[in-house]
């Protein structure tokens, strides 16, 4: 059933310094498929009125699992529509807090070339397969390098801004540059527009 989250007001800063590549090369796993609950859960996030400033080229943040879950995809808006654009998903256990700007422990589950498909219809990055056992923290970051991801602004970070029955949904930060070394390139608190499956 789908759990609908109210959108907020959006702030971005006003400058977009230019994407970069990772720092080093996180490790890349294919996870053992197990099974999801049933049925499908989809957790819709920001669904609120789109501007066109409000968004960066990554965005980072965590879910608590309230039962065993298989996190299969995750759908995102972007800026523009543009064909045959990278994007990657990567994750992490626990909480991403104080691994914003170093790839060390973070692992690659989607990396491909895709259509993004704008402000109004979104593109799912499907496959993920993250399974998260009951009462864990796992962190999600989606980074597209030349269309930016398109988000709300939240109140604060890290605090709860959606639950369900499996699932429970904290406010992010955007990241203006990937695994970058640099606190300057992470801007919080920001609510990811698209949903989670």
């Amino acid at each position: 059933r789908d759990l609908f989250i109210h959108s907020l007001l959006l702030q971005l800063p006003s400058l977009s310094p230019t994407a970069a590549s990772p720092s080093s090369s996180p490790t890349t796993i294919n996870p053992t498929l197990t099974p999801s609950l049933s049925p499908t859960e989809r957790l819709p996030l920001g669904l609120g009125q789109v501007r066109y400033e409000y968004g960066a080229f990554g965005s980072m943040f965590y879910i608590k699992a309230l039962g065993k879950i298989d996190i299969t995809a995750i759908s995102v808006y972007s800026m523009s529509a543009s064909s045959n654009e990278p994007i990657q998903v990567y994750t992490r256990s626990g909480k991403y807090i104080g691994h914003e700007i170093d790839s060390a422990g973070w692992t690659l589950i989607f990396g491909s070339n895709v259509n993004l498909l704008g402000q109004i219809t979104p593109i799912e990055l499907s496959g993920l397969n993250v399974t998260v056992t009951h009462g864990t923290y796992q962190s999600f970051f989606i980074w597209s390098p030349n269309i930016k991801i398109m988000y709300n602004t939240g109140t604060m970070e890290e605090s709860l801004f959606s639950s369900d029955t499996y699932l429970e949904y904290y406010e992010g930060a955007g990241v203006t540059s990937a695994f970058s070394g640099d606190v300057a390139d992470v801007f919080a608190p920001r609510v990811l527009r698209g949903s989670i499956e």
